[in-house]
């Protein structure tokens, strides 16, 4: 059974951080956020809770549109043409899931790499030892 799109997903929440594992949820797996690390409340997730107003054990972080650059952006690493760069992907098949990927970060680039000042000409934490290096002409 796949998990539907929580509410804070599709409102674009700044906090929502996607999906975690619950073996006491159906579905093994509940939409956290940096307000609710264990588990966002049901109705919050999926009710009529907007949650603009403080809710119990929310650790003071209510509702926020994510201001979003990135989504009309192309990832930095493919705009210069990195010879490791190879796409987007979805781990679990979903958008909640999705982010772009190369042979150093398989599991996500790094925001600060893909999107910000980091040219990742030198080492960085998690990039098996990979850094950028121009492609060969068939990269942009």
């Amino acid at each position: 059974m796949m998990l539907e799109e929580p509410n804070c997903y599709t409102r674009g929440c700044k906090w929502f951080q996607g999906v975690g594992g619950d073996p006491d949820s159906e579905t093994g797996e509940v939409p956290i956020c940096a307000a609710f690390p264990k588990g966002i409340p049901l109705e919050i997730a999926y009710g009529d809770n907007d949650h603009t107003a403080p809710y119990l054990g929310d650790n003071g972080l209510r509702y926020m549109k994510e201001e979003v650059l990135c989504d009309l952006l192309e990832p930095k690493c493919y705009t210069r043409g990195c010879r490791h760069f190879i796409g987007v992907s979805q781990p679990d098949g979903t958008e909640l899931s999705e982010c772009v990927v190369c042979a150093a970060f398989p599991h996500g680039i790094p925001n600060e790499i893909a999107y910000g000042d980091n040219d990742h000409a030198t080492s960085h934490p998690g990039d098996n030892g990979i850094q950028f290096e121009k492609g060969d002409g068939n990269a942009p």
